[in-house]
């Protein structure tokens, strides 16, 4: 069987879409294990790659439209049943949405959990190279991580404000509205962080290119150098 040559890690571009196809029901067990198990770098960059300004006017749509139906239903008339149903729907879109959309196409990253054949259940974060990221846009990358930080933030201070008005119905809609947000902020913060791992690890690999280049070979190994 024919394998296809490059770095570990990287989709050929030809290859691209196949892969995007393959991966894109992460619902499937069989796909889950795959790429838990594989190497294949799903979240794939590639440089003059249009913006994508409909996702990311996505990303912030169902944000506001569930916060101005939170804070504005009692002008609309409308009850706090017909309030929870809508903003509890709007809520689990824009967290699918962010989750498996606007996270890995805006800012190069993606979470997700899968379960191996013993039943553990194991977290995947994943993210842009440092090659890549120095090819995205970065416009789109700040306004990403500006939705999901200002969206629990508000939510964070309306869930404080109905506990302490003892409004508990209202509570209960505060509070899935930071849980939902709130796992996807914690999720790509993990990928953040390991962004920045990988980040570190490739400074380090330059730097050590720069010194194998101006010092004597034994100087990287450790041996003495003789220069008499």
């Amino acid at each position: 069987m024919a394998q296809t040559s490059g770095p570990p890690g990287t989709i050929p571009e030809d290859s691209e879409d196949s892969f995007e196809a393959a991966y894109s029901d992460l619902d499937d067990p069989s796909n889950q294990r795959l790429m838990a198990m594989s190497n294949i770098h799903v979240v794939h960059q590639r440089r003059g790659k249009p913006e994508q300004r409909a996702l990311l006017l996505c990303h912030f749509f169902f944000k506001f439209l569930a916060l101005m139906i939170y804070l504005f239903s009692g002008l609309w008339g409308l009850g706090y049943i017909t309030t929870f149903v809508i903003v509890v729907m709007l809520l689990s879109i824009d967290f699918w949405l962010v989750k498996n959309l606007s996270g890995r196409l805006l800012a190069g990253l993606r979470w997700w959990s899968v379960t191996d054949d013993l039943g553990q259940m194991h977290w995947r974060f994943e993210g842009w190279t440092p090659e890549e990221r120095q090819i995205a846009y970065k416009s789109q990358v700040h306004l990403f991580w500006m939705g999901i930080i200002a969206q629990q933030t508000i939510w964070t201070i309306l869930l404080l404000s109905a506990l302490f008005g003892l409004k508990l119905a209202w509570m209960v809609i505060g509070s899935i509205a930071f849980s939902l947000n709130g796992a996807n902020v914690f999720g790509y913060i993990r990928c953040r962080l390991n962004q920045r791992n990988q980040e570190a690890g490739f400074l380090s690999r330059i730097r050590d290119s720069v010194v194998r280049l101006f010092k004597p070979s034994g100087y990287m190994k450790g041996e003495p150098i003789y220069t008499g």
